[in-house]
């Protein structure tokens, strides 16, 4: 089993930072998001031994790792929120972060810090996964 869990680090350390550069930059499409999501799902279907019509989400949660929706969540979250005071020529921008902030800490019922945001998020997927069971 800790074979396993070697496998996965390396996959965390390498494929996941290429699936996620820039993630909270891009406004991407749910079938975007799904299909990157196919992808860090793969990784642990192969590692684990899974077929690909078995959910993956009970061994992520017990992974302690999240599916890369929320990971796209938070990326966006903390790329938002790290963005300064906006010039003029990027109002835009400005409005689109307050709307997305917004939507997130609605989402999950969260407004304050990345760390309290991350376990936020984390305490939403647990609340999903474990009453899927």
């Amino acid at each position: 089993m800790s074979n396993e869990f070697v496998k996965l680090g390396l996959v965390k350390a390498f494929c996941l930072l290429l699936l996620t550069y820039c993630l909270g930059a891009l406004d991407m499409s749910p079938t975007c998001i799904r299909q990157l999501a196919v992808c860090w799902n793969d990784s642990f279907r192969k590692i684990f031994g899974f077929k690909r019509c078995e959910s993956v989400k009970l061994l992520q949660y017990y992974c302690s790792e999240l599916p890369l929706e929320y990971i796209y969540d938070l990326q966006k979250w903390k790329f938002l929120s790290n963005t300064s005071m906006v010039s003029d020529r990027f109002k835009p921008l400005y409005h689109l972060k307050h709307y997305v902030l917004d939507n997130l800490s609605r989402k999950y019922g969260f407004s304050s810090c990345i760390a309290g945001m991350k376990c936020a998020v984390t305490d939403y997927f647990a609340s999903i996964v474990l009453c899927d069971k």
